[in-house]
């Protein structure tokens, strides 16, 4: 089910006008890290939940409701320039994600609700690069 529910978060993505116009799809990730560190910036999706997640819930028909746990890490260079393209990449996302249903990629189930959770904002020491950490929380339908 991360699978598709990435697949589903990815095709999202590279359908909002903003958001790509804030960072293009082809520089985001799902489920995984980039093998190399790519040029900034860029964007990695990180889900967690085990294979299903948590089921919340099971319907009468045997359906599912399970919460699946994302992170969403936006990485900007040092430049005040760049720590604004973040801010706005940041916005965007939750705009495009907070409160949204949508279908999962195989048909066999829809995205219901999604909730931010937390936004964090951090600097790293060494080369002082921003990092932009939403944290979401999908509320996912599976028949």
């Amino acid at each position: 089910m991360l699978d598709k529910l990435s697949q589903s978060i990815h095709d999202r993505w590279a359908a909002d006008a903003v958001l790509t116009t804030a960072l293009p799809a082809t520089r985001v990730t799902t489920g995984r890290s980039h093998a190399a560190e790519p040029d900034m910036p860029y964007a990695v999706f990180e889900l967690s939940g085990g294979t299903n997640g948590s089921t919340d819930l099971r319907t009468n028909d045997d359906a599912r409701v399970e919460t699946v746990a994302a992170r969403l890490k936006i990485h900007v260079g040092p430049q005040p320039v760049e720590y604004a393209a973040g801010c706005s990449i940041a916005q965007a996302a939750r705009a495009c994600y907070e409160r949204a249903d949508f279908d999962l990629s195989d048909d066999a189930g829809r995205v219901i609700d999604v909730l931010t959770d937390s936004l964090a904002v951090v600097q790293a020491e060494d080369d002082g690069c921003w990092t932009f950490t939403l944290d979401f929380r999908f509320k996912v339908y599976r028949r």
